[in-house]
């Protein structure tokens, strides 16, 4: 490629992305793998903090539109959840450091020409996201892509992040969740099955813990979008019964109860809570950077909290399992 042509890419490039990566609450999740060959099989799931269904009903007794109880958006006007988040990657060498300054990040489709590549879209999981079921997912299945061997960022396209026919691009290659490694045809590659840790109804296994939910996290008060409280909940079940659990959450350990909140299955489904999470201390891991003076929060700028969880089995078999990029809910229940 000419020199012109490589600047007017770089350039190209910056005007783009939207370095802080936290649009509408967006976040990659998972991979099912942090690198592979061209060709391997990738699973990526992206969770979206601002994807739940709009809000119905008069105050005090509103819910999500279809559903009669779970967490809704208000001020959408009705408008349903985004239908899919086109992704790509991009070199991480050519993603900018500094971002677009103050101007905002647009894109009219997903980019599919140098330096991006486009690997599809992703949607939601078969049956649709569940409200009283966590963060809404998005998934996508894609083949490695026969580029040069590096290391690159997934940039996720949001339309419905900004107003108009232009949508906003996302990247944040600190994290390693957003980071993915092109290796030579012929490597080997280890795959991680995590699929239950994501999505209620599959099986799975995650470190050596089977789940078939969570960990989920959420914002525990008694008054909706409120942070005051300081207290957090968290709720996972998981594939065989147990006779205990423990969760290390950001700096908090907790011993969890059973039943818990989301089959209600003895053994299997576990639930605990925390207070005095610190939600206004920067130097804690719950720090939630832009809630509004009365105390309330919509899961924007997004949170999210390294979870490691502990299982003492009925058999007498101890197993454990890092989860290392939690997304905090603003609302439990």
């Amino acid at each position: 490629m000419a020199a012109s042509a490589l600047a007017a890419a770089s350039l190209l490039t910056a005007a783009l992305l939207d370095i802080p990566g936290a649009q509408a609450g967006i976040g990659i999740e998972r991979v099912s793998r942090s690198g592979g060959s061209p060709g391997d099989p990738v699973l990526l799931a992206l969770g979206c903090g601002a994807c739940y269904p709009p809000c119905e009903g008069p105050k005090g007794d509103r819910h999500p539109a279809g559903f009669s109880r779970g967490t809704c958006m208000l001020g959408t006007r009705g408008a349903p959840p985004p239908r899919s988040f086109g992704v790509s990657l991009l070199p991480v060498a050519r993603v900018p450091k500094n971002g677009c300054g103050a101007c905002p990040p647009r894109s009219q489709a997903p980019p599919d020409r140098a330096p991006f590549t486009l690997l599809g879209r992703a949607t939601p999981p078969p049956g649709g996201n569940d409200p009283t079921a966590g963060t809404p997912r998005y998934l996508l299945r894609f083949e490695v892509p026969d580029l040069r061997p590096g290391l690159y960022a997934f940039v996720v396209h949001c339309e419905a992040c900004l107003p108009g026919p232009s949508g906003s691009l996302i990247t944040y290659p600190v994290l390693r969740e957003w980071r993915f490694r092109v290796r030579p045809e012929g490597s080997v590659t280890r795959t991680a099955s995590w699929l239950a840790a994501l999505l209620p109804g599959w099986a799975g296994r995650s470190g050596f813990v089977d789940v078939t939910y969570g960990p989920y996290l959420g914002v525990s008060c008694r008054q909706p979008n409120s942070i005051r409280c300081g207290r957090v909940g968290i709720d996972i079940v998981l594939a065989e019964g147990a006779r205990r659990v423990t969760a290390a959450v950001g700096d908090r350990t907790i011993s969890l109860r059973t039943p818990g909140l989301h089959n209600g299955v003895r053994g299997k489904d576990w639930v605990g809570a925390f207070t005095d999470a610190r939600f206004h201390q920067a130097d804690s891991p719950f720090h939630i950077r832009e809630a509004s003076s009365a105390g309330f929060w919509s899961g924007y700028p997004p949170v999210y909290v390294p979870v490691r969880i502990s299982v003492n089995y009925r058999d007498g078999r101890r197993e454990s399992a890092s989860f290392g990029h939690v997304f905090l809910g603003p609302g439990w229940g």
